[in-house]
């Protein structure tokens, strides 16, 4: 068995995470989509439509005060500490994941998305992604640095 085939095995677990990760994310829009069905029934078609409208604008309009103030403290950190600030980026990463959430139409996701909202669910849950997808952060803390644009 050669080096190549040897590497590629010891990455396939990564792969099934992300392939859990998307068959979780397909289960919460199942839910929703059965959630909705059963309220549209239950209660004036209407009345449902407008209360995902809101659910999304509100999900936007929380993501984006929750995303400026994360975006401002993490080029204090840039700016300040002059090394790679994982704590923010995890934190940055974390409020662009509740952010989709809140943003997708429905009121399980948009009640997860809310929940994760919290500053240590952030964190932890931007954790979780980036060494999901393995990101390099010195990588992109220099290029930042290079493109760093005030605002």
């Amino acid at each position: 068995m050669d080096l190549k085939k040897i590497v590629g095995v010891l990455r396939f677990p990564q792969q099934v995470k992300l392939v859990e990760m998307f068959m979780l994310g397909f289960l919460l829009q199942f839910a929703d989509l059965v959630l909705t069905v059963y309220l549209v029934h239950r209660f004036n078609p209407y009345l449902i439509l407008g209360m995902l409208f809101l659910t999304a604008f509100f999900g936007f309009v929380f993501s984006k005060w929750a995303y400026t103030f994360v975006s401002k403290e993490t080029r204090h950190a840039f700016r300040e500490l002059g090394d790679v600030p994982y704590r923010q980026f995890d934190k940055t990463v974390g409020t662009g994941v509740c952010a989709f959430l809140m943003v997708m139409p429905g009121f399980i996701t948009f009640t997860i998305g809310l929940i994760c909202l919290q500053e240590n669910l952030r964190r932890l849950l931007g954790t979780a992604v980036r060494k999901l997808f393995a990101f390099n952060l010195e990588e992109l803390y220099n290029y930042m640095r290079l493109y760093d644009v005030e605002v």
